[in-house]
């Protein structure tokens, strides 16, 4: 897996599975129809305590401007893993009709979260890319620090050591969520990717007001990931946030540079897990 994929299936957008910028970067928004960025001073709002069971997000992807899929992000449930209570964290990404004959997409990532430690218990990967494809389980033991990994395609059987309250891939997204945050700082926090353990710094550029498509306005904050593994940074490509600055935290809007072009993934669509 490459950065960029760990860095998207991340921060998906959020959220997967799956922009504007600030002017002041110098990089233009991606359409005055997704939405326009207006320069001001946004106060953040305390983020929320637990995660939001039964909250649904849904997002248009392009590619160069281009329609190319969609994305969503859930909580379904509260479940049980061990006799813990967990959160259910579901990503899903699928490729358009169109686009699917081209390059076909289909990942699905399921992260289980303990309700009490916020760390997760269990996280499961099916991925179809094109000719790649994944089914991967990661179970993880907080108390020894250790992960076991498992392919179901060739049965095999890994384990690794792993930080102190680390997150995969999609919890992290979550976690992120609630932390505290102020322009010019950055949060920090371990992520188990790709059977290897990275360090992330979210940078908090800054805040601003967002005129959502379809969605009204949203006061929002800008965060941008950057990626370390054992003391390199990873930089060869950028991507950016847009997160509510509400009580809610929604994930709005994800920009990435890559090396085929832009991506942008942005809010479609707020909905209820049926």
């Amino acid at each position: 897996m490459t950065k960029y994929r760990v860095l998207l299936l991340i921060l998906l957008t959020v959220f997967i599975s799956g922009c504007a910028v600030a002017r002041r970067l110098k990089i233009e928004p991606p359409s005055v129809r997704e939405a326009k960025v207006t320069e001001t001073l946004i106060e953040i709002k305390p983020p929320p305590k637990t995660y939001r069971v039964g909250e649904r997000y849904i997002y248009y992807i392009r590619w160069f401007g281009i329609p190319v899929g969609e994305a969503s992000l859930a909580i379904p449930e509260i479940t049980e893993i061990n006799g813990r209570k967990v959160y259910h964290l579901k990503a899903e990404v699928e490729s358009s009709k169109w686009f699917s004959m081209v390059f076909k997409i289909k990942d699905r990532l399921d992260s289980y979260v303990d309700v009490e430690g916020l760390y997760p218990l269990k996280f499961e990967r099916y991925q179809k890319e094109g000719g790649y494809k994944a089914e991967e389980i990661m179970e993880y033991d907080h108390i020894n620090r250790v992960a076991t990994y498992r392919s179901l395609l060739n049965n095999t059987v890994k384990t690794m050591e792993i930080p102190q309250g680390v997150q995969d891939m999609l919890s992290c997204i979550y976690w992120i969520r609630l932390q505290e945050v102020e322009p010019g700082n950055s949060i920090f926090v371990d992520v188990n990717a790709d059977e290897k353990n990275w360090k992330l710094e979210v940078k908090v550029l800054g805040s601003e007001r967002i005129e959502m498509l379809n969605l009204g306005t949203y006061d929002a904050f800008l965060v941008e990931p950057i990626a370390q593994f054992k003391g390199v940074i990873l930089r060869k490509g950028k991507m950016w946030v847009w997160i509510s600055a509400d009580e809610k935290r929604i994930p709005l809007i994800l920009k990435a540079e890559t090396p085929f072009g832009p991506v942008v993934t942005h809010l479609h669509k707020m909905d209820k897990v049926n």
